[in-house]
């Protein structure tokens, strides 16, 4: 992917950039930027350079609903990594299935000490901004594959969603469309016996979920992860997904968010504060669920390594 690096903020995205950073919202502003002409915001490159929160560099699409997030606040989806951070260890490896351009990944590799990751993405474009991404940490502690995660090896059929790149998802054969792309699948066997096996997992695989946590069977039911972060739609995880998790005794939490900050919560409960019960949740061993309930942060977010200037 051709990259631009000599892009000036004009004006506007400047002083957004500047009020966004300074507001006292642990989560919000991605839904602020959503709703606004914010979200409407174009850049004219396709590739940028900008410094994440946590002081690492990320090559970013700015046109994308992503890129566009990380590069007015420095960060995105700030609570799953948060969550990831809390309940890592030194040392531990992390599989990121879904990676996208690798924020998630790149915050764990910075803040958890000799920490690995496998970062696993299927779009070539944003598998290489990935790998970009992934150079300064080095190869030793992180690795990344050209691949959708799936129960089986073969090949399969994306619908790429331009200007939120995040949203592409694996389709059957029988769906026809100009911005469908063929990728490789690879299964969690075949993952375990090529790269290890994982202390964390971290899946957003946009509505893939359940074919996921199946080809990732025998890698929890071997290794028992410490925790298994992810994504779903729809409300609080039901049918195969939750009767998958549960039989291999695992209990959910939700990712409960709120203005300043977030909290473990079970489907019954209720944030103070909160501002949704979010589509984030984190399935843990049932050994570990009492000491993982509650787990919150409420606080602002980090300042800037260089504070901005309008």
């Amino acid at each position: 992917m051709a990259t631009n690096q000599t892009f000036e903020p004009n004006y506007f995205s400047r002083i957004a950039r500047f009020i966004l950073h300074a507001l006292p919202l642990y989560n919000g502003k991605g839904r602020l930027i959503d709703r606004t002409p914010l979200g409407k915001l174009s850049f004219g490159v396709k590739t940028l350079d900008v410094e994440a929160l946590d002081g690492f560099t990320i090559r970013i699409i700015p046109d994308d609903l992503i890129g566009r997030q990380i590069f007015l606040t420095g960060c995105f989806d700030r609570s799953v990594s948060d969550v990831l951070i809390k309940i890592a260890q030194p040392g531990d490896c992390l599989w990121d299935i879904g990676a996208n351009i690798g924020y998630i990944s790149c915050t764990f590799l910075n803040r958890v000490e000799n920490s690995r990751c496998l970062s696993i993405e299927p779009l070539p474009d944003v598998h290489a901004l990935l790998c970009h991404n992934l150079e300064q940490f080095g190869e030793p502690r992180a690795k990344s594959m050209m691949a959708a995660v799936s129960e089986n090896t073969g090949l399969g059929r994306i619908l790429q969603t331009h200007g939120n790149i995040g949203h592409s998802h694996l389709i059957s054969y029988e769906q026809h469309n100009d911005n469908i792309i063929e990728v490789n699948l690879i299964s969690g066997d075949d993952l375990l016996y090529a790269f290890g096996p994982p202390n964390l997992i971290k899946i957003d695989v946009e509505g893939h979920e359940t074919q996921v946590i199946r080809g990732l069977s025998r890698v929890i039911e071997e290794n028992q992860p410490r925790a298994i972060i992810f994504e779903t739609h729809g409300g609080w995880p039901r049918g195969e997904l939750a009767q998958q998790l549960k039989n291999h005794d695992y209990r959910i939490l939700c990712i409960a968010k709120s203005y300043r900050g977030w909290s473990l919560v079970t489907e019954d409960e209720k944030l103070s504060m909160a501002t949704e019960l979010s589509s984030d949740f984190v399935a843990v061993p049932n050994v570990s669920y009492a000491k993982l309930l509650g787990l919150h942060r409420f606080s602002r977010p980090p300042r800037l390594v260089r504070p901005l200037q309008p």
